[in-house]
């Protein structure tokens, strides 16, 4: 386990909701209140973000040309975790003092018996989730490619324009990957540019 999923591990991780859209300047926002009150050792805003690499038309009529695109985009939009280690009562004011930046609040329940709060965390298998999805965008990042082994891509040109198949090998310095297709009960292998297809909603 590397350090950094150690440390998604120690802490408990609350769950933020924010505006749609809003989830980077939410963000820079905790980070600041954060510093500004030396939490930094105990608390962790963090924001899992993808890149989707996409195909787009740019210019008009006769000089209209489709270009690639990449995009850094939450992967969960609306909301964002701060990891805490610490008692409640660090946790009460981690929520108060994020809630008055007017950009997010904590998910909470209120206890019918005594008003307190009740805060949502990520269960263990989420937090799980959270680290193979970090990793898998720090391996793009890392071999500055599009996609990788056993990502679902929908495929833009050609015969099997349209279908949705899986990356089963990437050939960074060709730009060209192999896609399987499964169509009526066989499995189609294409190889096809990285321009050629796009991530699958």
């Amino acid at each position: 386990m590397t350090e950094k999923n150690s440390e998604l591990t120690e802490r408990k991780w609350l769950i933020f909701q924010t505006f749609s859209g809003k989830e980077k300047k939410a963000f820079v926002a905790a980070q600041k209140v954060i510093k500004e009150h030396g939490l930094e050792d105990v608390v962790e805003p963090l924001l899992p973000t993808e890149f989707i690499s996409k195909v787009v038309t740019k210019g008009r009529g006769d000089k209209k040309e489709k270009v690639r695109v990449n995009i850094e985009k939450p992967i969960y939009r609306g909301y964002l975790f701060v990891g805490v280690k610490g008692d409640k009562e660090l946790i009460n004011k981690v929520a108060n003092l994020l809630a008055e930046t007017r950009l997010m609040r904590a998910l909470t329940k209120r206890d019918e018996k005594t008003g307190e709060p009740i805060y949502a965390f990520l269960k263990e298998e989420e937090v799980e989730e959270l680290k193979k999805k970090i990793e898998i965008e720090q391996q793009k990042k890392e071999q500055k490619v599009p996609y990788l082994e056993g990502e679902r891509v929908k495929v833009l040109i050609g015969d099997y324009e349209g279908m949705i198949g899986t990356v089963d090998e990437v050939y960074p310095q060709k730009r060209k990957l192999k896609v399987l297709i499964h169509l009526l009960n066989r499995t189609t292998p294409i190889y096809i540019d990285f321009d050629g297809v796009e991530k699958a909603g």
